[in-house]
């Protein structure tokens, strides 16, 4: 009877123990294995469930997103996989090295998302980047020590700037490692044509910044479900929306701060905006079953056209001043070319190349609070100064290529942005078009007019002689990768502000000079063979004159700023001075303190010397912001 009583109770005991263990399962595997970014909730019984019974809480999934993983569940995911695409060859993440782990060479790790070898996919490895010719010898001058002072990080910090706090207290910083501790686990990459020697990789360029790394074109279907939007896929065998459906998860409003009324980016009713149509390429990455969508792209606003087109240097000019934004509104999407008298045919054809010249404006949002701004976060950071419209400036580069879903000729376009830290955590680094405007953290399309013109220089921007080759394209960007690299260290201190002297469009203009400038050395002396298109004048002769052209439309009569000259001569040296120098240096480049101006006077020296010319405008497009008015960027010379 006891031994009996005794296994009786040995066996209930077990019994409850395994029990409390079953009650404990749903919760350890929610935790070990988070379907989504999503918050999970806990859906409790209302009828009270005696403890005798061990019975467990059910633990479920929001209903929006129970919704969509039940669609996807549906879907042949061997058939989806072959709608997304790898957003380029190499792709990966950047790594920076822990301390202790620093080389000479100033290399970071990267974990590569794609690769043209599959069996890399997946493994770290360590990128370093090599000097291509004598001219990257700024490699190894532009390795500051960094040191940001406790009244730096107070201000960071009281202005919401990210800055790069990581890089505190190393020495000799490299290009790479300030790239890499910008956006500390989230900077994603293109890596240009690396060689591989065992376990490194070896580039000759700087990294390009994207989102994701994958993508695929797709139209949107009906509305969100929460984060959750329908998507139909391209299908390009059809060439049209009749591939395969699926669930994809979007952010419909970001906003950077919770007392925000303005987001930083919108999706809301992009299946009835004008863009849905010709659909949108998304970029970003497959978690858990479900593509996170990271960044949008509008298809028809980047497609290689034939539009309209304004002729001849002084109807350009008129152009500009009177219509380059006019008509702004939300959902507002154009194109147009600016060409010269006697245009040829097919001036775009895939190949093609031209250096960019990137403008935008601001916007409004009538308030009784706040006057235009409905957001208290910008109300010391508006883009509007004196009644002026200031926005903002940049230059880049873009190429006609082969869509790789569509088979349409594109623009791919490299954005060189030059920026201060900032709140929105916009790194000064080379980025792709959706990396910079399509972002869904941080994207401009959203929420202002943006102009993006494309300028076809001379032969293609090849100046050749009988032994030597300059390439104006990519001294472009030889000479914005030095001063993207100074921006993201801030020469040492961490921490880079706008001034009169130090700004965007300042030092845009600074990196151009420095362009030129090589390029006024290489062709002094040299001898380059006839344009096939020009039997009259030579390359020379022509070059020489863009040349003196821009340095004189950027200059004071032709005197550089002195900070454009020291920059040029040694870009490692220190750019902060005193309040007379940089008052004088103010002075000197005048004409280039607004982006409108800037803009404006770069895009008519171009006409003048009947250059081709592209241009793209965009203003708010992706979702609707209620009450968001579009602002054209101004300066004192255009209202």
């Amino acid at each position: 009877m006891f031994e009996a009583t005794v296994s009786r109770n040995f066996r209930t005991g077990i019994r409850l123990l395994l029990m409390f263990a079953l009650t404990l399962l749903p919760a350890v595997v929610c935790q070990a294995q988070p379907f989504t970014d999503d918050k999970v909730s806990i859906q409790k019984s209302s009828v009270a469930t005696p403890a005798t019974t061990g019975a467990a809480t059910k633990a479920v999934l929001p209903k929006d997103q129970q919704t969509a993983l039940d669609f996807n569940d549906r879907v042949d995911k061997k058939a989806l996989e072959k709608y997304y695409y790898p957003i380029a060859e190499w792709t990966g993440r950047l790594i920076l090295p822990e301390p202790q782990k620093r080389l000479p060479d100033g290399s970071v790790y990267i974990n590569l998302t794609s690769a043209a070898r599959p069996e890399m996919i997946g493994k770290t490895f360590r990128l370093v980047r090599m000097a291509r010719d004598a001219y990257d010898g700024w490699l190894e001058k532009i390795r500051p020590d960094v040191k940001i002072s406790a009244k730096a990080q107070a201000d960071a910090k009281k202005g919401g700037n990210k800055i790069p706090l990581l890089l505190n207290g190393l020495k000799r910083v490299s290009a790479l490692e300030s790239l890499a501790a910008a956006r500390p686990g989230e900077m994603d990459v293109i890596i240009p044509e690396p060689t591989i020697a065992g376990t490194l990789l070896l580039i000759e360029d700087d990294p390009i910044q994207i989102s994701g790394s994958r993508k695929a074109m797709v139209r949107f279907e009906g509305q969100a479900a929460g984060f959750y939007r329908k998507v139909l896929h391209y299908n390009p065998k059809s060439r049209n929306f009749s591939g395969p459906a699926e669930y994809v998860r979007i952010d419909q409003r970001y906003f950077r701060k919770k007392e925000d009324t303005i987001p930083m980016t919108c999706t809301t009713g992009i299946e009835n905006s004008a863009g849905n149509k010709e659909g949108w390429y998304i970029y970003g990455t497959r978690k858990l079953g479900m593509f996170h969508v990271e960044a949008l792209e509008p298809r028809a606003a980047l497609r290689v056209g034939n539009p309209a087109a304004v002729t001849g240097s002084k109807e350009i000019k008129n152009y500009l001043a009177k219509s380059a934004f006019a008509g702004l509104k939300p959902d507002l999407s154009r194109q147009v070319q600016w060409l010269p008298d006697k245009a040829a045919k097919n001036l775009w054809p895939v190949g093609s190349r031209g250096m960019l010249v990137h403008s935008f404006g601001w916007r409004k949002s009538p308030s009784e609070n706040f006057g235009w701004r409905k957001s208290p976060s910008e109300k010391n950071n508006s883009g509007v100064i004196l009644g002026l419209v200031t926005g903002h400036f940049a230059f880049g580069q873009a190429e006609v290529v082969k869509c790789p879903i569509t088979g349409e000729p594109r623009w791919d376009i490299d954005y060189f942005q030059i920026y201060v830290h900032n709140p929105n955590h916009i790194v000064s680094c080379t980025q792709k078009w959706h990396a910079y405007m399509g972002n869904l953290r941080r994207g401009w399309m959203y929420t202002v007019p943006v102009s993006d013109t494309i300028a076809r220089l001379p032969d293609n921007g090849l100046v050749k002689t009988a032994g030597k080759e300059f390439d104006m394209y990519r001294m472009l960007r030889r000479e914005f990768e030095k001063m993207m690299a100074v921006y993201r260290t801030g020469g040492g201190t961490g921490t880079t502000a706008v001034r009169t002297d130090i700004s965007c469009v300042q030092d845009s203009h600074a990196a151009l000079y420095g362009t030129f400038r090589e390029l006024e050395k290489f062709i002094k002396g040299a001898n380059p063979a006839e344009s096939a298109n020009n039997a009259n004048n030579s390359l020379k002769s022509r070059i020489e004159k863009m040349v003196k052209d821009i340095e004189a439309n950027i200059t004071f009569h032709g005197i550089p700023s002195g900070k454009w000259k020291a920059f040029y001569d040694k870009p490692e040296s220190e750019r902060y001075t005193n309040v007379f120098t940089i008052i004088f240096d103010s002075i000197l480049s005048a004409g280039t303190i607004f982006p409108r101006n800037a803009n404006d006077k770069m895009i008519e020296m171009l006409a003048d010397h009947n250059l081709p010319m592209y241009n793209i405008l965009t203003s708010q497009i992706g979702g609707r912001i209620e009450g968001l008015v579009p602002l054209a960027p101004t300066s004192p010379r255009r209202r």
